[in-house]
């Protein structure tokens, strides 16, 4: 049954509710992915970038 709000809108096939809900799934699982990795680029990207940094200037100000 498709409900919009508690009202009844109309029946389902079995192929149009397993459809619908693969589309679920798959939006879930597309959502949870790229909310996991923008934290993840984030912090692994200014982790490398500020230990280079800094690992290139005290090397470079201890052979001086």
């Amino acid at each position: 049954m498709l409900l919009e709000h508690g009202k009844l809108i109309r029946e389902l096939t079995a192929s149009e509710y397993r459809a619908l809900q693969t589309n679920e799934i798959r939006g879930f699982s597309g959502h949870w992915l790229v909310f996991f990795f923008v934290p993840a680029a984030y912090f692994l990207g200014n982790k490398s970038n500020k230990s280079f940094e800094a690992d290139g200037c005290a090397a470079a100000q201890r052979k001086r």
